[in-house]
Parts: structure tokens; sequence; C-alpha cells
């Protein structure tokens, strides 16, 4: 459980790390999908976890949220929206914390795939909320 704790924390310091620092090399999101990913936190502090224990309710929220973010995304980010989607609902689906820890200790790839999407997610999230100079 200690593990998927710090699994949390980094993929949380390393958004914000990643969201506050320049896009280079992603493509431009569309202004559709720019309001959408606006809108992602408002729908989702309602459904705040309650405290630091496993939510699997949460978990799915958050999965069922990416996923209809990412109708409004193309490409590779449509791509990235879906597996971070697809990875949150495997992780509720678990039951528990000792279970999506193993899962993940278990499937090494999904965790690599996982933090990949996250970080063109966040650079696509960044340029939807850093004004542009044309």
């Amino acid at each position: 459980m200690r593990i998927f704790r710090i699994l949390l924390v980094v993929t949380i310091a390393l958004g914000t790390f990643v969201a506050f620092s320049a896009g280079a090399g992603a493509s431009t999101p569309s202004p559709k999908f720019c309001a959408k990913y606006l809108q992602v936190d408002k729908q989702l502090s309602s459904a705040k976890p309650t405290g630091t224990k496993y939510n699997a309710g949460f978990l799915k929220t958050v999965g069922n949220t990416l996923s209809n973010l990412a109708k409004s995304a193309s490409g590779k980010l449509k791509s990235d929206v879906n597996t971070m989607a697809s990875y949150f609902k495997l992780i509720g689906s678990q039951g528990n914390a000792l279970n999506a820890e193993k899962y993940l200790q278990s499937h090494p790839s999904s965790l690599k795939n996982y933090s990949s999407a996250v970080k063109d997610f966040i650079t696509a999230g960044a340029q939807c909320v850093t004004p542009t100079t044309s």
C-alpha cells in the first residue's frame, strides 16, 4: 500500500512540475478539448476522495471523467487520455489498495504507458491554460 501512495504522490508532483513548464513538442489541443479540460476540475471537485485511503468510487469517477474528456480530443492526445482513463478504471476495480498495488507490480508496462500519457496530457493541459501570443 505504501508503494501505491508513493506512486500517487509522484504522479501528482510530476503533473504539477510539467503543468508549469513549457509544452514543447506536443501537438496543440483543440479549443473544444481545452474547454472540456477546464471543466474537469469542477467535475472532480464534487467527487473528492475521503482521506488517504483507497477509494474505488473516486478512481472510477476520475476514469469516467477522463473518458468523456477523450471524446473531445484527437490523435495521440485522445489515445493518451483514454490510456489514463483505462488506468484509473482498472485500479478502481481492484477492490482495495493491496490488490491495486499487486496489479501494478505484475503489470509494469501499464504504469509506463500511464506515465507517458500523463506527461503528454499535462503538456496539452498547460497549453489550454497558458495564453498564446499570436
